[in-house]
């Protein structure tokens, strides 16, 4: 019941009787996993996700060269918003066709913008895809953004990659892949 959350394993070990081999068991179990898993999937107030965010005015200033990979840039002190979650800066990646940022950064904070609220797309191409469980405005809401990748391609095509998580399958990655403004695949990894 406490699933495999790093807080339940906090409290369960504090009241674990490990003389017993079956919770003695558990227990190592629990441990593993809440190293790896920690409080990630845990059950979300909705209510708190479900707030609308506005996106930071993005500026040319905010995005900084990587220093290991030639034509990528970060985003440096915003909050960026993607589906109106935010994440944090070491979480999204842009990779250009050359090093002059300024010539890409009208399409790119365009996109940004488009990124911070496409609920309705994402709803609908998920119930589309799949019929077990049907999205609705909570899957939504509960959604958790892992990484975020935008390339612009010199045809000025835009691809994104999104890797994040959700509520169906919570110990599998949820991975997005965008073309301009459309949804094109969602597949789960794990």
């Amino acid at each position: 019941m406490l699933g495999f959350h790093k807080s339940a394993y906090e409290v369960f070990k504090t009241v674990a009787d490990l003389t017993n081999r079956k919770v003695a068991t558990k227990m190592y179990v629990m441990e593993q996993k809440a190293k790896s898993h920690k409080d990630n999937f845990i059950i979300k107030d909705i209510r708190k996700y479900r707030k609308k965010k506005i996106q930071p005015k993005l500026e040319l200033s905010d995005f900084v060269a990587s220093k290991n990979h030639k034509n990528q840039f970060g985003i440096v002190n915003k909050g960026i918003i993607i589906f109106n979650k935010i994440i944090k800066e070491d979480t999204i990646l842009i990779q250009i066709p050359s090093e002059h940022i300024e010539d890409y950064s009208g399409k790119i904070i365009h996109y940004i913008n488009w990124l911070n609220d496409c609920k309705t797309d994402l709803i609908d191409f998920y119930n589309s895809e799949y019929n077990e469980d049907k999205a609705n405005e909570d899957w939504y809401d509960t959604l958790v953004i892992y990484s975020t990748r935008i390339i612009i391609e010199e045809s000025g095509i835009i691809f994104c990659s999104i890797s994040g998580g959700d509520d169906f399958y919570q110990d599998h990655l949820l991975d997005i892949e965008i073309t301009n403004d459309v949804i094109t695949s969602m597949n789960y990894n794990g």
